[in-house]
């Protein structure tokens, strides 16, 4: 076949002196990741995980998310982790769906149960909890007890998250959870095994999040917000201080707020009067009031470096 002929470009060289020549900055290394986050969030490996749920609950979890599509309620479920030639089992863990505006019907339309030779898979969010219903150690895997699976929607590269995750991280911002992919299987009663594709693995933002950078934070207490997206159709602007917008963990999947209380649940009320006072400050102050403020409350520095 013809071939079109190769053409070379050179640009003139610049002339440096010695002491102008550009300095090369090395490229800033990933923070390690301590404990069984490494093993699992391990973007060298593709680890297999596979639940396998009985009909009765699959049944009930389809049932709950029609009377509720927020649903938070858990099912039982049996989980296997496998990565190399090691695999860990888990009986007996909890499995729930999860998503804001992206949560959807697992399998068929509402009112459906499931169809044993004809199951019409629909790919969704899962949250995997390892320890949901039985408290010890067996029910974990180096220390990660929760798992987020989240399918890539609306990224047909499935690299979207996971690259910003990691240049997150790279860059410092050690609040960016870790992430990694698996491929994931649904086995449900005596039907045969669903594969659901490639999932992005992430860590959940809970006290486990907080008590792994414990150092950074300076402290493990404190109230965790979860910003979401309301059912009044309003998001988690830092811009208003209504009661509807504010709600705990505990009523989760009862409806969608704004913000969500997900630690220190019994201080609700504390909680909600310092984001309130937070929210009205951020807004009311300005000058040197707002800069000698915002600098005792917030970390600016890491905040403008997730921003850019």
């Amino acid at each position: 076949e013809d071939s079109e002929p190769e053409v070379e470009v050179s640009e003139p060289e610049e002339e440096y002196e010695e002491d102008d020549a550009p300095e090369e900055k090395p490229e800033p290394e990933v923070p390690q990741v301590e404990d069984g986050r490494a093993y699992i969030f391990d973007l060298e490996a593709l680890p297999e995980i596979h639940v396998k749920v009985s009909l009765s609950e699959w049944n009930r979890l389809l049932a709950l998310y029609d009377q509720n599509h927020d649903t938070d309620e858990y099912i039982h479920c049996d989980a296997t982790f496998t990565k190399g030639d090691q695999t860990h089992a888990f009986a007996d863990a909890g499995l729930r769906l999860r998503g804001n505006t992206s949560r959807r019907r697992p399998e068929g339309n509402g009112g459906e149960q499931h169809k044993v030779d004809a199951a019409d898979w629909h790919h969704c969010h899962f949250m995997l909890n390892l320890r949901k219903f039985v408290k010890d150690d067996a029910h974990e895997l180096g220390g990660v007890r929760k798992i987020h699976l989240k399918w890539c929607k609306d990224d047909a590269t499935y690299v979207r998250e996971m690259y910003c995750y990691n240049l997150f991280r790279r860059y410092g911002i050690w609040t960016a959870l870790n992430t990694s992919y698996c491929r994931l299987w649904l086995k449900v009663g005596d039907s045969k095994e669903a594969y659901y594709g490639v999932y992005i693995m992430l860590e959940a933002a809970d006290e486990r999040y907080l008590k792994k950078r414990k150092e950074l934070f300076g402290d493990d207490k404190g109230f965790l917000w979860k910003c979401g997206w309301s059912n009044s159709g309003f998001g988690a602007g830092l811009d208003n201080t209504n009661d509807d917008r504010f709600w705990h963990d505990d009523n989760a999947g009862t409806e969608n707020r704004a913000y969500c209380l997900k630690t220190e649940i019994e201080s609700f009320d504390a909680a909600k009067a310092q984001i309130k006072d937070f929210i009205q400050k951020l807004n009311g102050k300005s000058g040197d009031s707002f800069k000698t403020w915002i600098s005792s409350v917030t970390d600016v520095e890491l905040l403008l470096k997730t921003y850019a």
